[in-house]
Protein backbone atom coordinates (compact mmCIF):
# COMPACT_ATOMS: atom_id res chain seq x y z
CA UNK A 1 0.00 0.00 0.00
CA UNK A 2 1.14 3.46 -1.01
CA UNK A 3 2.57 5.84 2.28
CA UNK A 4 0.30 8.37 1.10
CA UNK A 5 -2.92 6.00 1.55
CA UNK A 6 -1.20 4.87 4.46
CA UNK A 7 -1.12 8.65 5.79
CA UNK A 8 -4.57 8.82 5.17
CA UNK A 9 -5.95 6.49 7.13
CA UNK A 10 -4.20 7.16 10.37
CA UNK A 11 -5.17 10.92 9.61
CA UNK A 12 -8.73 9.89 9.41
CA UNK A 13 -8.75 7.43 11.57
CA UNK A 14 -7.33 10.02 14.29
CA UNK A 15 -10.08 12.46 12.97
CA UNK A 16 -12.73 10.07 13.98
CA UNK A 17 -11.36 9.15 17.36
CA UNK A 18 -11.44 12.73 17.88
CA UNK A 19 -14.85 13.23 17.37
CA UNK A 20 -16.11 10.29 18.70
CA UNK A 21 -13.90 10.88 22.28
CA UNK A 22 -15.17 14.59 22.04
CA UNK A 23 -19.11 13.57 21.45
CA UNK A 24 -18.68 11.19 24.31
CA UNK A 25 -17.28 13.52 26.57
CA UNK A 26 -20.01 16.07 25.52
CA UNK A 27 -22.83 13.85 26.16
CA UNK A 28 -21.25 12.57 29.56
CA UNK A 29 -21.22 16.53 30.78
CA UNK A 30 -25.00 16.93 28.90
CA UNK A 31 -26.34 14.23 30.76
CA UNK A 32 -24.54 15.09 34.43
CA UNK A 33 -25.83 18.51 33.63
CA UNK A 34 -29.28 17.40 32.95
CA UNK A 35 -29.98 14.86 35.22
CA UNK A 36 -27.76 15.74 38.26
CA UNK A 37 -28.20 14.35 42.27
CA UNK A 38 -31.47 14.71 43.73
CA UNK A 39 -31.48 15.20 47.33
CA UNK A 40 -34.46 14.41 49.91
CA UNK A 41 -36.29 17.26 51.48
CA UNK A 42 -35.71 15.84 54.88
CA UNK A 43 -31.86 15.99 54.20
CA UNK A 44 -31.45 19.44 53.04
CA UNK A 45 -34.02 20.50 56.37
CA UNK A 46 -30.90 18.53 58.70
CA UNK A 47 -28.38 20.26 57.17
CA UNK A 48 -29.33 23.76 57.69
CA UNK A 49 -30.70 22.83 60.79
CA UNK A 50 -27.36 21.64 61.97
CA UNK A 51 -25.30 24.76 60.16
CA UNK A 52 -27.78 26.69 62.28
CA UNK A 53 -28.92 28.91 59.58
CA UNK A 54 -32.51 27.93 60.55
CA UNK A 55 -33.57 26.84 64.00
CA UNK A 56 -37.16 24.64 64.48
CA UNK A 57 -38.98 28.02 64.74
CA UNK A 58 -39.80 28.29 61.34
CA UNK A 59 -41.26 24.86 61.32
CA UNK A 60 -43.44 26.29 63.43
CA UNK A 61 -44.59 29.24 60.57
CA UNK A 62 -48.14 28.82 59.19
CA UNK A 63 -48.30 27.25 56.06
CA UNK A 64 -50.59 25.87 53.36
CA UNK A 65 -49.16 23.02 50.39
CA UNK A 66 -49.10 24.88 47.56
CA UNK A 67 -49.01 23.03 44.03
CA UNK A 68 -48.76 24.62 41.04
CA UNK A 69 -50.08 23.36 37.60
CA UNK A 70 -47.75 24.32 34.46
CA UNK A 71 -48.67 24.65 30.86
CA UNK A 72 -46.89 21.89 29.82
CA UNK A 73 -48.86 19.28 32.17
CA UNK A 74 -45.61 19.41 34.87
CA UNK A 75 -46.66 20.34 38.50
CA UNK A 76 -44.57 21.97 41.27
CA UNK A 77 -44.58 21.54 44.62
CA UNK A 78 -44.76 23.94 46.98
CA UNK A 79 -45.57 25.88 50.81
CA UNK A 80 -47.21 28.97 50.93
CA UNK A 81 -46.65 31.16 54.13
CA UNK A 82 -49.21 33.55 54.29
CA UNK A 83 -48.10 37.05 55.48
CA UNK A 84 -49.83 40.13 57.29
CA UNK A 85 -49.04 42.86 54.18
CA UNK A 86 -49.88 43.15 50.93
CA UNK A 87 -46.39 41.91 49.41
CA UNK A 88 -44.80 38.37 48.67
CA UNK A 89 -41.70 36.59 47.96
CA UNK A 90 -41.26 33.99 45.76
CA UNK A 91 -38.11 31.63 46.56
CA UNK A 92 -35.88 29.82 44.08
CA UNK A 93 -33.29 27.21 45.22
CA UNK A 94 -30.31 25.85 43.90
CA UNK A 95 -29.11 23.34 41.89
CA UNK A 96 -29.84 19.46 43.60
CA UNK A 97 -31.07 21.18 46.56
CA UNK A 98 -35.15 21.52 47.43
CA UNK A 99 -37.40 24.54 49.14
CA UNK A 100 -35.84 23.58 52.39
CA UNK A 101 -32.87 25.76 51.09
CA UNK A 102 -34.82 29.09 50.78
CA UNK A 103 -35.99 29.02 54.34
CA UNK A 104 -32.55 30.75 55.71
CA UNK A 105 -33.54 33.66 53.11
CA UNK A 106 -37.48 33.71 54.38
CA UNK A 107 -37.05 34.39 57.34
CA UNK A 108 -36.26 38.52 56.96
CA UNK A 109 -39.29 38.49 54.89
CA UNK A 110 -41.50 36.53 57.25
CA UNK A 111 -40.35 38.94 60.18
CA UNK A 112 -41.40 41.63 57.41
CA UNK A 113 -44.89 40.50 57.15
CA UNK A 114 -44.26 39.30 53.51
CA UNK A 115 -46.19 36.10 52.54
CA UNK A 116 -43.77 33.48 51.23
CA UNK A 117 -43.78 30.88 48.32
CA UNK A 118 -41.15 28.56 48.32
CA UNK A 119 -41.19 25.48 45.96
CA UNK A 120 -39.24 22.65 44.70
CA UNK A 121 -38.03 23.08 41.38
CA UNK A 122 -38.29 21.05 38.10
CA UNK A 123 -36.78 17.58 38.75
CA UNK A 124 -36.11 18.82 42.33
CA UNK A 125 -37.66 17.58 45.55
CA UNK A 126 -41.17 16.21 45.70
CA UNK A 127 -41.73 16.89 41.86
CA UNK A 128 -41.45 14.16 39.22
CA UNK A 129 -38.12 13.41 37.82
CA UNK A 130 -37.38 15.53 34.72
CA UNK A 131 -34.79 17.05 32.70
CA UNK A 132 -32.60 19.68 34.77
CA UNK A 133 -32.38 22.85 32.15
CA UNK A 134 -30.30 24.83 34.38
CA UNK A 135 -32.29 27.94 34.21
CA UNK A 136 -34.32 27.76 30.52
CA UNK A 137 -37.56 25.80 31.56
CA UNK A 138 -37.27 26.94 34.81
CA UNK A 139 -37.42 30.55 34.67
CA UNK A 140 -40.42 29.65 32.34
CA UNK A 141 -42.08 28.33 35.43
CA UNK A 142 -41.14 30.48 37.75
CA UNK A 143 -43.10 32.77 35.04
CA UNK A 144 -46.04 31.30 35.41
CA UNK A 145 -45.81 30.97 38.85
CA UNK A 146 -45.60 35.39 38.93
CA UNK A 147 -48.66 34.99 36.98
CA UNK A 148 -50.40 32.58 39.42
CA UNK A 149 -49.94 34.81 42.41
CA UNK A 150 -50.50 38.30 40.16
CA UNK A 151 -54.07 36.87 39.21
CA UNK A 152 -54.55 36.02 42.76
CA UNK A 153 -53.56 38.77 44.03
CA UNK A 154 -53.66 42.02 41.48
CA UNK A 155 -51.63 44.55 40.85
CA UNK A 156 -51.31 46.18 44.08
CA UNK A 157 -49.65 43.80 45.79
CA UNK A 158 -45.57 43.66 45.25
CA UNK A 159 -44.25 40.11 44.34
CA UNK A 160 -40.16 39.92 44.81
CA UNK A 161 -38.20 37.15 43.72
CA UNK A 162 -35.24 35.63 45.78
CA UNK A 163 -32.80 32.95 44.34
CA UNK A 164 -29.37 31.73 44.78
CA UNK A 165 -27.09 30.03 42.14
CA UNK A 166 -29.15 27.68 39.37
CA UNK A 167 -32.76 29.76 41.51
CA UNK A 168 -30.16 32.99 41.03
CA UNK A 169 -30.19 32.95 37.59
CA UNK A 170 -33.49 31.63 36.92
CA UNK A 171 -35.15 34.94 39.15
CA UNK A 172 -32.79 36.63 36.37
CA UNK A 173 -34.07 35.10 33.72
CA UNK A 174 -37.63 36.18 35.01
CA UNK A 175 -36.60 39.87 34.77
CA UNK A 176 -37.40 39.60 30.89
CA UNK A 177 -40.97 39.49 31.62
CA UNK A 178 -42.00 42.79 31.84
CA UNK A 179 -45.67 42.20 32.34
CA UNK A 180 -45.10 40.54 35.60
CA UNK A 181 -44.62 44.04 37.04
CA UNK A 182 -41.95 42.60 39.50
CA UNK A 183 -40.65 45.16 43.05
CA UNK A 184 -37.39 43.50 43.32
CA UNK A 185 -34.76 40.74 42.57
CA UNK A 186 -32.08 39.48 45.06
CA UNK A 187 -29.66 36.74 43.48
CA UNK A 188 -27.01 35.38 45.18
CA UNK A 189 -24.40 33.75 43.27
CA UNK A 190 -25.87 33.30 40.00
CA UNK A 191 -24.41 32.85 36.36
CA UNK A 192 -23.87 35.49 34.26
CA UNK A 193 -23.96 33.22 30.90
CA UNK A 194 -24.22 29.21 30.76
CA UNK A 195 -21.62 29.37 28.15
CA UNK A 196 -18.83 30.28 30.37
CA UNK A 197 -20.06 28.74 33.19
CA UNK A 198 -19.84 25.23 30.82
CA UNK A 199 -16.45 26.31 29.85
CA UNK A 200 -15.34 26.93 33.74
CA UNK A 201 -16.75 23.59 34.55
CA UNK A 202 -15.31 21.43 31.98
CA UNK A 203 -11.99 22.57 32.95
CA UNK A 204 -12.43 21.46 36.12
CA UNK A 205 -11.79 18.03 35.17
CA UNK A 206 -8.89 19.23 33.37
CA UNK A 207 -10.15 19.29 29.82
CA UNK A 208 -9.81 22.15 27.51
CA UNK A 209 -12.48 24.61 27.33
CA UNK A 210 -13.63 24.28 24.11
CA UNK A 211 -15.17 21.15 23.98
CA UNK A 212 -17.75 22.79 26.25
CA UNK A 213 -19.31 24.94 23.16
CA UNK A 214 -19.64 21.13 21.18
CA UNK A 215 -22.42 20.37 24.12
CA UNK A 216 -24.22 23.90 22.91
CA UNK A 217 -25.91 21.52 19.80
CA UNK A 218 -26.44 18.58 21.90
CA UNK A 219 -28.20 20.21 24.35
CA UNK A 220 -30.44 21.58 21.36
CA UNK A 221 -31.00 17.99 20.10
CA UNK A 222 -32.10 16.23 23.56
CA UNK A 223 -33.28 18.96 25.38
CA UNK A 224 -34.50 21.90 22.67
CA UNK A 225 -32.61 24.89 24.09
CA UNK A 226 -28.79 26.29 23.56
CA UNK A 227 -26.35 28.04 25.66
CA UNK A 228 -27.87 31.33 23.95
CA UNK A 229 -31.20 30.98 25.41
CA UNK A 230 -29.57 30.82 28.97
CA UNK A 231 -27.86 34.62 29.34
CA UNK A 232 -29.21 35.80 32.74
CA UNK A 233 -26.81 39.16 31.68
CA UNK A 234 -28.79 40.24 29.08
CA UNK A 235 -32.42 39.54 30.82
CA UNK A 236 -30.77 42.13 32.98
CA UNK A 237 -30.38 44.41 30.36
CA UNK A 238 -33.79 44.27 29.64
CA UNK A 239 -35.18 45.17 32.74
CA UNK A 240 -35.27 48.37 35.56
CA UNK A 241 -36.58 46.01 38.49
CA UNK A 242 -34.65 46.80 41.43
CA UNK A 243 -31.79 44.34 41.26
CA UNK A 244 -29.61 42.93 44.77
CA UNK A 245 -26.59 41.00 43.59
CA UNK A 246 -25.02 38.91 46.68
CA UNK A 247 -22.01 37.21 45.94
CA UNK A 248 -18.98 35.18 47.75
CA UNK A 249 -15.52 36.33 46.83
CA UNK A 250 -13.84 32.74 46.98
CA UNK A 251 -16.57 30.89 44.93
CA UNK A 252 -15.31 27.87 43.09
CA UNK A 253 -18.48 26.56 41.59
CA UNK A 254 -19.52 30.10 39.70
CA UNK A 255 -16.72 32.34 39.58
CA UNK A 256 -17.05 35.55 41.18
CA UNK A 257 -16.54 37.53 38.22
CA UNK A 258 -20.21 36.33 36.98
CA UNK A 259 -21.61 38.39 39.10
CA UNK A 260 -19.78 41.26 38.43
CA UNK A 261 -20.35 41.19 34.57
CA UNK A 262 -23.91 41.24 35.76
CA UNK A 263 -23.30 44.66 38.09
CA UNK A 264 -21.47 46.12 35.05
CA UNK A 265 -24.24 45.46 32.45
CA UNK A 266 -26.88 47.67 34.30
CA UNK A 267 -25.65 49.82 37.03
CA UNK A 268 -28.81 51.35 37.40
CA UNK A 269 -30.80 50.15 40.58
CA UNK A 270 -28.40 47.51 40.84
CA UNK A 271 -26.81 46.95 44.34
CA UNK A 272 -23.28 44.67 44.64
CA UNK A 273 -22.33 43.48 48.16
CA UNK A 274 -19.54 40.75 47.50
CA UNK A 275 -18.70 39.24 51.17
CA UNK A 276 -15.01 38.48 51.89
CA UNK A 277 -13.66 34.51 52.31
CA UNK A 278 -17.05 33.19 51.02
CA UNK A 279 -17.66 29.90 48.79
CA UNK A 280 -20.61 29.04 46.54
CA UNK A 281 -24.04 30.65 48.15
CA UNK A 282 -22.49 30.68 51.83
CA UNK A 283 -22.54 33.83 52.39
CA UNK A 284 -25.98 33.84 54.84
CA UNK A 285 -24.01 30.99 56.76
CA UNK A 286 -21.04 32.88 57.38
CA UNK A 287 -22.46 36.51 57.79
CA UNK A 288 -26.09 36.05 58.44
CA UNK A 289 -26.46 39.81 60.43
CA UNK A 290 -24.42 41.44 57.03
CA UNK A 291 -26.65 39.32 54.84
CA UNK A 292 -30.12 40.43 56.46
CA UNK A 293 -28.77 44.21 57.02
CA UNK A 294 -27.85 44.00 53.06
CA UNK A 295 -31.33 43.13 52.47
CA UNK A 296 -33.06 45.71 54.37
CA UNK A 297 -31.07 47.97 53.45
CA UNK A 298 -31.54 47.62 49.63
CA UNK A 299 -35.62 46.84 50.04
CA UNK A 300 -35.29 50.73 52.46
CA UNK A 301 -33.61 52.06 49.65
CA UNK A 302 -36.62 51.29 46.62
CA UNK A 303 -39.22 52.13 49.23
CA UNK A 304 -39.89 48.19 49.60
CA UNK A 305 -39.09 48.35 53.79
Amino acid sequence: MAWYLILLIVIVSLLLFLFLSSTGVCSYFVHLLTHPIRYERDFCLKTDLDKKVIDEEVLTWKKEDCPISLKDGYTLQGDYYPGTGKGMVIFAHGYTWTREGSLKYAKLFHALGYSLYLYDERGHGDNKRTKVTLGYKESEDLHQVVQYFRKKYGKDWKIGLHGESMGGATVLLEMKHQEDDLSFVVADSPFASMKELMRYQITKYHLPSFLADSCSPLLKLTCGFSYKDVEPIESVRQSKVPLLLIQGDKDTFIPPNHTKEIYEARKERTTLHCFPNVDHTDSYHSYPKEYEETEKSFLEENGLF
